[in-house]
Order: C-alpha cells, then sequence, then structure tokens
C-alpha cells in the first residue's frame, strides 16, 4: 500500500519522502495565465493529453521516468514509456479490471500515437501555485486542482503531505522531516558507534589468542 492515512495513497510516507533524490526545477515562476503550457519534470509534454485521448479513469502521473496509470494502493498498474512502449506494472498482466485491459490493448496497438501525445505540449484550462520540498529547497509548481489524488503540471502526484497552497506549510514540513533525518541519522550513529567499540574488543581478544599461540608447536 502506498501513503497512509485518511484514505489509501493520500499521504507520502515520510521515510520515503525524505531520502528521495533532488529532483530538477521547472522554471515557472510568474507563468500563471490561462492555457498555460509546460514541459514537466520528466520531459513527459502530454501525459494529460495521453490521459484524455484514452479516456483513463484511473490515476495518471509521472514517475522514475514513465507515465504510471494506477491506483491509490498502486501507482504503476500499467507503466508507459516515452517511445511509446506500454507494459504492465508491479502486479503484472490485470485479467480482472476492464478498464486496465482496454487501456492496455488501446495504446499497445498505437504506439505511434502514444508517442504523438507524450511529444505534445499539454494545455492547461487554469494553473493555480502550489507548493513542496525537495529536501532544505521549497519549490513551487503549479496545477489544476488543489489535493490529493490530483497531479502537478509536471505529472507528479500532490500528496496531502507533501504539496500545499500555503508555503508557510510546506516550510514547517521540510523542517519537521529535516529534523526528523536528523534524529534517525544520530540514533544510526549511536548504534554504529557502539557496534565499532564492541568490534575493537571482539579484535583485541583475537590478537591476544595469537599472540598466546606463538610459542605452541
Amino acid at each position: 500500500m502506498e501513503g497512509h492515512g485518511k484514505g489509501p495513497g493520500r499521504r507520502l510516507p515520510s521515510q520515503w519522502w525524505w531520502r528521495l533524490k533532488r529532483l530538477g526545477r521547472v522554471a515557472l515562476r510568474g507563468c500563471c495565465e490561462e492555457n498555460l503550457t509546460v514541459r514537466n519534470l520528466l520531459n513527459f509534454m502530454g501525459w494529460k493529453k495521453l490521459k484524455e485521448h484514452f479516456n483513463i479513469s484511473h490515476m495518471v502521473q509521472v514517475r522514475e521516468g514513465r507515465v504510471c496509470i494506477g491506483s491509490a494502493y498502486v501507482h504503476d498498474l500499467i507503466r508507459v514509456e516515452a517511445d511509446g512502449t506500454v507494459s504492465w506494472g508491479s502486479l503484472g498482466t490485470s485479467r480482472e479490471n476492464d478498464d486496465l485491459r482496454r487501456y492496455f490493448a488501446e495504446m499497445a496497438a498505437a504506439p505511434e500515437k502514444v508517442r504523438e501525445l507524450l511529444a505534445a505540449p499539454d494545455v492547461f484550462a487554469v494553473s493555480l501555485r502550489v507548493y513542496t520540498y525537495r529536501g532544505g529547497e521549497i519549490l513551487e509548481q503549479w496545477c489544476e486542482c488543489y489535493d490529493w489524488p490530483n497531479v502537478t503540471h509536471e505529472g507528479e502526484m500532490m500528496y496531502e503531505n507533501s504539496h500545499h497552497k500555503e508555503r508557510a506549510r510546506v516550510v514547517k514540513w521540510a523542517r519537521e522531516n529535516a529534523q526528523a533525518g536528523i534524529d534517525l541519522a544520530e540514533r544510526r550513529l549511536v548504534e554504529l558507534r557502539g557496534d565499532v567499540v564492541r568490534m575493537e574488543g571482539r579484535l583485541a581478544e583475537y590478537r591476544e589468542d595469537l599472540r598466546r599461540l606463538e610459542g605452541e608447536a
């Protein structure tokens, strides 16, 4: 299961979030007019066009270098690559969900159309400012609708504890996350130092054993 809290997948687990790699930032500041066209973080421009063209009712997001079609529990039931390749995701082939089978069949039969859609700029009716963070950096992004399970213009899922329209709240989250990382690292260092002391003691014992055996035939 992804996330926890008021509903499945609504919150990004903090132990994952603070370890996420720092991603490149899209320069969007000041660009909040209607019909804003942007390139997303992973160079997938047409995730929304793909969703609309194939009438996808499941969640669509850009993640791990690809477009993912999934649910609140599993984000990548179907994976779509930039070259138009379509594959089943974490749970393998879906035999029970008619919608998933339809998406897969239609996209697999039209790889050129998939590539065309992903290469085309997405157009958004409205651009609302939203904030998130990467480590110690507060990022400004844009979206059409706030809150989970919506995504940013870049295709990034907005969890309840990862994105917010109030910058101050995101700064608070970032500070809490950094402090949690510090606490975890400090506890781990104490454990490791204890391991070092214990291992040094064992090393001394082994050396003493070898010294005592030097006179043995």
